[in-house]
């Protein structure tokens, strides 16, 4: 196993680190621009174990969710990518310094339903949603589903949307006068991007494969306001998604 190259974070909320480098993630800084520079980084999301997730506003001027993949994930066949030509939605390829990333383009959504016990429809002392909202989010899921299946897709979802479970591509939408905000309205709701020097251990520059910063993504809290959130949901992450004419 190799050894680390960059000093511990001093937050836990950040991506595995050591992945910035050849094959890994993409070096994401704030005001980077992507896609002939229609999509300009705002503010980050969040990261995966494949990704990291960042606010970005299009060109129109709408806010979006540009989700920049692992270079080794990028490489391989991924059914996802056959039903973006079923979604309305883009995804294009950046070159970097780590390799090509596929970068896949959501509508802005806050957190999954059961991702932080302040989400909005959540019974008091209880991890559950109202009975109402429960049936509400069930019946969105069974239309978005329909459509999958008629347009030849299945989807595994993860979790219990109801109960205590971890449905983490089940998301609620952001209402629609978010997606409108100027960068000072989203810095003055979500706060500026907290940022920290990347630090080697052997005191080294970071190198071109790594960002100069280490980059906080917006609380949680900050995204589960009542007034930011409607109750309709938004499905998201197809790569557990697959063709039901070729069953796994």
């Amino acid at each position: 196993m190799a050894a680390s190259r960059f000093r511990p974070s001093p937050w836990d909320d950040i991506e595995y680190f050591e992945d910035y480098r050849l094959g890994g993630f993409h070096p994401v800084a704030i005001g980077d621009v992507f896609a002939q520079r229609r999509y300009r980084v705002v503010h980050k999301l969040g990261f995966g174990s494949s990704s990291t997730i960042w606010l970005a506003r299009d060109q129109p001027g709408k806010r979006v969710a540009l989700r920049v993949m692992h270079a080794e994930v990028s490489s391989k066949p991924a059914e996802e990518i056959e039903i973006w030509a079923f979604i309305p939605a883009d995804h294009f390829t950046e070159n970097g310094p780590n390799g090509s990333h596929l970068c896949l383009v959501y509508g802005l959504a806050g957190p999954s339903i059961l991702s932080t016990p302040s989400s909005p429809g959540r019974v008091s002392t209880s991890r559950r949603l109202r009975k109402d909202l429960a049936r509400n989010v069930a019946k969105q899921l069974a239309c978005a589903f329909k459509l999958m299946h008629t347009a030849g897709f299945v989807m595994e979802v993860r979790g219990n949307f109801c109960g205590g479970g971890a449905t983490f591509n089940i998301l609620f939408r952001v209402a629609e006068n978010v997606q409108e905000w100027s960068d000072s309205e989203v810095y003055l709701n979500f706060g500026q991007p907290e940022t920290e020097k990347v630090v080697t251990r052997d005191g080294s520059p970071p190198g071109p494969h790594a960002p100069a910063q280490l980059i906080a993504p917006i609380e949680n809290v900050r995204l589960t306001y009542s007034t930011l959130l409607p109750e309709d949901i938004l499905l998201i992450d197809f790569g557990q998604s697959f063709s039901s004419f070729r069953p796994r």
